[in-house]
């Protein structure tokens, strides 16, 4: 289940609660232009499949991108963020 807090009614409302992807704990998010970007992995697939997970808090909607190349068994990537308003997946 995904929740987001809303400070103008002080309350947390529920977005979503089935999604065919997770999100790693040892992956921290980044914001860059008021969207959030996590690596995250496809969960329904055999092998899993890593994709970048943003999130839109002006729409409050989810959206994936491809990562540039596929990850390998073993090999970990983040995010980071240049020129402040670049992202790059550093594997």
């Amino acid at each position: 289940m995904y929740e987001i807090y809303d400070f103008t009614t002080n309350s947390w409302r529920v977005l979503g609660v089935a999604t065919d992807w997770f999100l790693a704990k040892y992956y921290r998010g980044i914001s860059v232009k008021g969207n959030t970007y996590w690596i995250a992995t496809q969960a329904a697939e055999k092998p899993h499949n890593d994709f970048i997970l943003s999130f839109d808090f002006s729409t409050e909607m989810f959206q994936s991108l491809s990562l540039p190349h596929p990850l390998q068994y073993g090999i970990s990537a983040f995010i980071s963020r240049e020129r402040r308003t670049t992202l790059s997946p550093t594997y």
